[in-house]
């Protein structure tokens, strides 16, 4: 899995969570 890897890298977490999750379950 890469959540853990991005949980751990807040930058990457960003620019990933904005590519592969749905608007109505990011974060802020």
């Amino acid at each position: 899995l890469i959540f853990p890897y991005l949980l751990n890298d807040h930058n990457n977490f960003i620019i990933a969570n904005s590519m592969i999750t749905p608007n109505h379950i990011q974060p802020e």
